[in-house]
């Protein structure tokens, strides 16, 4: 069986009267990639600053490799790449070098001159020299030009598979997520609102989106696991509101595991529609769902 390498139990946040992390529960084995996403204000950087052992938790219990999370020497098991970076004054970057992030021409750069995306890939490589068994990266490729966060990506599957490392990470970017990760976490209001592996995330909303325009005021469909309507781009209007519209048509998101079989049942069920639109569902999409669900 795979080694626990954090595992976190009822664990709490708060700053005052703001509840900043709920009760959370986790897990992260050896060779596993685990995504933490939230948008701004949902916890993320709480609790990875309380996994790295930079914060202390309100309540609950935080152990990286069996030890706290507080102790020196589960701090040595791990390497951070925090969100904002900040070197020395006096440092060069052939102090720290990884020669597959081309770095090699900025050898004898001082490194507070170098660019955002310059900076993201040395602080990159200083987290891969030290070979730790636990990588703890707040949005890796943030600023990072497509090439290089390509070549970030396959160093960072390389580095999991070959050397059974654990990686826990934060990103904005879903398609990064989706080749990354192996499971996700989603963080909204402090709170852990969805966990799984992102077509079984996928799953819950419908792997297709079926998007048209329609005359009908309510529908619903079997083969749907969710509908969304708007109006003029306000959502669910309520009936009543559009029966004064004699020329209205309600735009109708439909998501479900088939678009044909949605397709099908709205022909069989004589509804009409124009400006048909099939696509496969989007993390972008289904996150943003999530992250605005009130807790």
């Amino acid at each position: 069986m795979p080694q626990t390498v954090l595992k976190i139990n009822q664990l709490n946040k708060s700053y005052g009267s703001k509840r900043a992390l709920i009760d959370i529960n986790l897990e992260v084995k050896a060779g596993e990639k685990v995504a933490i996403l939230g948008c701004n204000g949902a916890g993320k950087t709480t609790f990875i600053n309380i996994a790295t052992g930079l914060k202390y938790p309100t309540s609950g219990d935080v152990f990286v490799f069996n030890e706290s999370s507080l102790l020196l020497s589960s701090k040595k098991k791990l390497a951070y790449l925090p969100q904002t970076l900040k070197f020395s004054s006096y440092l060069k970057v052939k102090d720290c070098i990884l020669d597959r992030l081309e770095l090699k021409p900025l050898l004898n750069r001082y490194c507070h001159g170098l660019s955002g995306g310059e900076e993201r890939k040395l602080g990159l490589a200083i987290c891969l020299i030290g070979n730790r068994p636990f990588l703890i990266l707040d949005e890796p490729t943030a600023n990072v030009d497509l090439v290089a966060k390509n070549e970030i990506h396959k160093i960072l599957l390389e580095t999991v598979a070959q050397e059974n490392k654990a990686l826990l990470f934060s990103s904005h970017e879903m398609a990064e997520v989706e080749k990354l990760a192996d499971r996700v976490i989603v963080l909204n209001q402090g709170q852990i609102v969805a966990e799984g592996k992102v077509n079984d995330i996928k799953k819950s909303f419908g792997l297709m989106t079926v998007t048209f325009e329609s005359r009908i005021e309510s529908l619903n469909l079997n083969s749907s696991t969710k509908v969304e309507s708007f109006q003029n781009g306000i959502q669910s209007m309520q009936p009543d509101e559009l029966k004064i519209k004699k020329n209205y048509f309600l735009k109708y998101k439909v998501y479900g595991p088939s678009s044909d079989q949605i397709i099908t049942e709205m022909v069989q069920k004589n509804i009409d529609f124009k400006n048909l639109v099939i696509e496969q569902t989007s993390l972008d999409d289904v996150f943003l769902k999530l992250w605005s669900q009130k807790t």
